[in-house]
């Protein structure tokens, strides 16, 4: 009963992280046919027997027997062919993304052999086959050891070759979490019951210690960085989400401002033409001038939050990277020149991006770098294409101040900046990342305080026309 529970709560947990994720949904379904394994031991042999009249002479009525066949049946024949569509969603195949006949291909290999394995063994008699059917015994066990194969092999493909370093965490705390109550549930049914060691029929009660700790883990986890889509701080586990709130607060504060900065306006007017009625051959004093300043600084400054917090819609269209690059580079260079920058430039290749929101990102990257640099420095910038691991990576490489380590794992958080605040809102790299995700990329950073720091932006390499683009298998600074 604890087990069953237990099982359930897990699986729960998986599928409430996030609903509308295919892969949370899957996991929630294929789960479920997990909990059929605890849910028919405990009705047939504890609720059963309790039933007025469930049983004759101690052995429980006939249609209670089908009905813990039946459950058994859709736990042997489904629960891991429901596994593998969570894999394949795991690692990032979708099969309703395929065309209608390769999609029915998918659909119809993962179930057609449960189907035909239904039509020898009528799922109503599963619990006669258990007691007397060595053959049923090393059909369902072969089938459902293959599953298990091939399912693990997806998960752990997908660990080990994501080069996202967020999405590989995230993905190896989930695999944690799976992987061993599902392989011990194979191995100590489909191993130990064909090979008809009876003194191991129950081992695989065991499996309720891993659940147990694998609850823990997920809550742990959940509680310190978030898994599956769910951080359990009173808050949905951020993707990028966050950034809808900052959208709001900003809109606010425009608007506010604006209705202010009016007021301002109107008064530093009425001043100025007040005093030139009264002084008609002076000069205006150089105070008006300087509040209209500061008031248009400030509205710079607004505006910059807003396009930094706008939702992102993309306006594709290839571009090349060079000339991004070389934009880019133009428009920083007056910041500070003592400091050089160095293009590495390779053969060039067209980019599929919105241009506008690409060229921003690069800008804002660059000018991060330029203003870590106190007097003297460098800045290089270069771009590869990595195919081993799907991606071009654009780089942009400093040798200023550097960031402390407390401060990496919030440089991308909204409105967090370690600038000063009056002329900064700690928007720009948030931007940055979100229009990166929104690209379908990420952004990484690597830095060592009063050596430098190197942003890398990942793109997928579907967004890249190759055909020029260079193609070593490996970038040193990345790795």
């Amino acid at each position: 009963m604890i087990y069953m529970l237990l099982l359930c709560f897990l699986i729960f947990l998986i599928y409430i992280s996030d609903r509308k994720n295919p892969t949370n949904r899957w996991g929630g379904i294929s789960g479920f046919l997990f909990c059929l394994g605890a849910i028919k031991e405990y009705f047939y042999f504890d609720l059963v027997p309790l039933i007025p009249h469930g049983t004759v002479n101690g052995e429980p009525l006939e249609i209670y027997t089908h009905l813990y066949s039946v459950m058994t049946a859709l736990l042997y024949c489904f629960a891991m062919p429901t596994a593998i569509i969570f894999a394949m969603y795991f690692a990032g195949y979708d099969p309703n993304s395929s065309t209608r006949s390769r999609n029915k291909m998918i659909w119809g290999g993962i179930f057609f052999i449960p189907l035909i394995i239904l039509l020898f063994y009528k799922p109503h008699l599963f619990r006669s086959y258990q007691l007397g059917n060595s053959v049923f015994w090393y059909v369902l066990g072969t089938f459902n050891l293959l599953c298990g194969l091939v399912f693990s092999l997806l998960i752990l493909r997908t660990v080990f070759q994501e080069p996202n370093p967020n999405l590989r965490r995230q993905k190896r705390l989930v695999a944690t979490i799976i992987l061993p109550p599902v392989i011990y549930w194979l191995v100590t049914i489909f191993i130990i019951h064909p090979l008809k060691l009876n003194a191991l029929f129950k081992l695989w009660q065991g499996n309720i210690v891993i659940v147990i700790l694998s609850i823990g883990f997920f809550l742990v986890m959940s509680f310190r960085d978030g898994i599956m889509g769910l951080k359990l701080r009173r808050e949905k586990y951020r993707w990028n989400s966050d950034m809808s709130s900052v959208r709001r607060s900003v809109a606010f504060t425009i608007h506010m401002f604006k209705n202010e900065t009016a007021k301002m306006e109107y008064c530093i007017d009425n001043l100025e033409q007040e005093f030139l009625s009264k002084n008609q051959e002076s000069v205006p004093p150089t105070e008006f001038a300087l509040m209209r300043r500061s008031i248009e600084k400030q509205q710079e400054i607004l505006e910059r939050a807003r396009r930094h917090s706008d939702e992102i819609i993309l306006l594709e269209q290839p571009c090349s990277i060079t000339n991004l690059i070389e934009e880019a580079v133009s428009s920083i260079s007056y910041l500070n020149p003592q400091i050089t920058i160095r293009v590495d430039f390779k053969d060039d290749a067209s980019l599929l991006c919105d241009k506008a929101h690409i060229l921003e990102t690069i800008i804002n990257l660059l000018r991060n770098a330029a203003e870590a640099i106190s007097l003297r420095g460098e800045i290089r910038i270069s771009y590869d294409f990595v195919p081993k691991k799907g991606y071009g990576f654009i780089q942009i490489a400093d040798n200023g101040s550097g960031i402390e380590k407390k401060d990496l794992d919030r440089i991308f958080d909204p409105y967090y900046t370690t600038e000063n605040p009056e002329k900064n809102f700690g928007l720009g790299l948030a931007y940055c990342r979100n229009v990166i995700q929104k690209h379908g990329g990420y952004i990484k950073v690597q830095s060592t305080p009063n050596k430098g720091s190197i942003m890398t932006i990942a793109l997928p390499s579907e967004r890249f026309s190759l055909e020029s683009f260079s193609t070593r298998e490996e970038m040193a600074a990345i790795e």
